[in-house]
């Protein structure tokens, strides 16, 4: 082979190579296919900040015209962003660091409660649930109970009378009333309209041999309306009759006299 083709062949090949290394795209240097200072998307943005927690169990608790909510701690919260609507409309908007938010002389109305918890440097977390409550202009009931005094003199084999009264407000429903003896044995059941009440029952000792002090009985008055309930009681002992009579009253036992004989 001639030098001057050998020569042009060698040429040739290095061209070659070197447009085949161009071609490529390779270079001494690695190259990142993404750089480094393209932006952040929105989300990826949002995930450098720490995930902020949702308050749990905000329970409301009633109390005339007064509400006091509460609501479990978040960790890592150093706030809380409570929002109240009364009847639809805002009523409180606030930022607090307690866990425990109390209203006062809250006007009758429907009122809906979210929280949400608050992270320095992280965005606001997500609100609980709604959480509703209803105050009305009703009010709940109020009963009182007591007992006339009973006589420590012979009964003759009589049975008692007792007469319990007390007053029965805020309703219109009236109330429901109970009568039982130690051995919750109920002897008498009933109920009585609102306002002041009178209730007359016939009461006996007991006739069992080892019941010396006498029967005791409770009387127990209750009043329900949409608001609440109350009871009432009074506790009445009659006391043992010291003699001896027929032992045949209306129980199912069989009577015994004080010294435990039938």
């Amino acid at each position: 082979m001639r030098k001057d083709d050998f020569m042009k062949r060698l040429i040739s090949l290095v061209l070659f190579i070197a447009a085949g290394y161009l071609l490529s795209g390779c270079s001494s240097e690695t190259q990142n296919p993404v750089s480094d200072n393209t932006p952040a998307t929105k989300g990826e943005a949002a995930a450098l900040h720490k995930t902020v927690g949702t308050p749990t169990n905000v329970l409301v608790a009633l109390s005339g015209f007064s509400a006091t909510i509460t609501w479990d701690a978040v960790a890592g919260a150093n706030n809380y962003h409570v929002i109240v609507l009364a009847n639809g409309l805002p009523y409180v908007d606030v930022i607090q660091s307690a866990t425990q938010l109390v209203l006062t002389v809250l006007p009758v109305g429907s009122y809906t409660v979210t929280v949400a918890a608050i992270v320095t440097g992280s965005p606001e977390g997500i609100a609980s649930s709604p959480v509703t409550f209803t105050l009305s202009s009703v009010v709940a009931p109020t009963v009182t109970a007591a007992a006339s005094p009973i006589l420590l003199c012979p009964r003759n084999g009589k049975w008692v009378i007792v007469n319990f009264t007390g007053v029965v407000a805020n309703t219109e429903g009236g109330a429901k009333y109970e009568l039982k003896d130690e051995y919750r044995k109920i002897h008498y059941v009933g109920s009585v309209p609102a306002g002041p009440y009178s209730v007359k029952l016939k009461l006996k000792d007991s006739r069992k041999g080892y019941d010396r002090d006498g029967r005791q009985y409770t009387f127990t008055i209750t009043s329900t309306n949409s608001a609440g309930s109350a009871t009432a009681s009074v506790v009445v002992t009659v006391p043992r009759e010291k003699r001896q009579r027929n032992w045949n009253d209306d129980d199912d036992d069989d009577d015994d006299d004080e010294w435990g004989n039938h």
